[in-house]
């Protein structure tokens, strides 16, 4: 992390002279200390109300923000639902209805779960699947098959598409596994 910090100064100084340099130094600082909070504290949690469930029953997940900041979710998706087959693989890229209804142009990048609160997603355990994005759409829903899961949400502090923020900017966050049964 400091070499990190010292090539930043170094950039900064070579490209700019001394302002670019401070500001760039200072800048690298925040961001070091940005990433370390956020690879150290456990502020975040995701988890499920139980750990197995009935095929079809509606499940409530709780993402809970213990931090003094906001965190931003990325939106699409909004939650990844994984399966375990041996290793785990991506099973539904879910995303809330709020922001699906809106249609792929008009969904924001992210949203906020404010500092010291929660927020509760829901899902059927549908699987919805989709053709093709033409006027001919077909769209499929079937329900996920019985077995052992867990659910991922990407997160970060800064506000913006995930496209333009860095790899340490962003962080995977896991639920507890739970299972789906008959």
């Amino acid at each position: 992390m400091k070499r990190e910090v010292l090539l930043v100064f170094i950039v900064g100084l070579l490209i700019g002279g001394v302002p670019l340099a401070v500001t760039s130094f200072i800048l690298g600082c925040e961001l070091a200390k940005l990433r370390d909070e956020m690879a150290t504290l456990k502020g975040w949690t995701l988890t499920t109300e139980r750990k197995v469930y009935r095929l079809g029953e509606t499940m409530k997940i709780t993402f809970q923000n213990r931090f003094d900041r906001e965190i931003f979710v990325f939106t699409v998706p909004s939650l990844i639902i994984e399966k375990k087959n041996g290793n785990w693989e991506p099973l539904y890229d879910y995303i809330l209805p709020e922001y699906f209804q809106l249609g792929i142009l008009g969904i924001p990048v992210c949203f906020s779960v404010s500092n010291n609160t929660s927020f509760d997603f829901y899902w059927n355990q549908t699987i919805i699947t989709y053709s093709n994005w033409t006027s001919t759409a077909v769209v499929t829903y079937e329900q996920a098959p019985i077995g052992q899961y867990r659910i991922k949400i990407i997160v970060s502090f800064i506000y913006g598409p995930i496209e333009f923020l860095y790899p340490e900017e962003i962080v995977t966050i896991y639920s507890n596994e739970f299972a789906i049964r008959p």
